[in-house]
């Protein structure tokens, strides 16, 4: 049963952070950051270049706290989206 809970909980949180919504965004993102899953680091990619600039920093803040050691082939999984910032305009990727 708590192996559900959890599970709805992390798909919760990956729905929200999908959100127009920017206080529900900001929130999923912080969320994102305190749970440390490895699960989590497409979804906060991707808000690095959001067009508001409060969730772009929030997401650079979050994607930073995942760049430590354990989370290295998750990080490495992930290069495709983080080099296809280079592409994008709305910050200095």
């Amino acid at each position: 049963m708590l192996a559900l809970f959890k599970k709805r909980h992390q798909h919760n949180l990956i729905l929200q952070s999908q959100s127009h919504n920017r206080f529900i965004l900001e929130d999923a993102l912080l969320k994102m950051a305190n749970s440390h899953k490895t699960c989590y680091p497409p979804y906060v990619i991707e808000r690095l270049n959001y067009w508001v600039p409060n969730i772009r920093h929030t997401a650079k803040h979050v994607f930073n706290a995942y760049l430590v050691k354990k989370n290295l082939f998750t990080i490495i999984k992930n290069l495709p989206a983080i080099y296809h910032l280079k592409n994008c305009q709305r910050d200095n990727h």
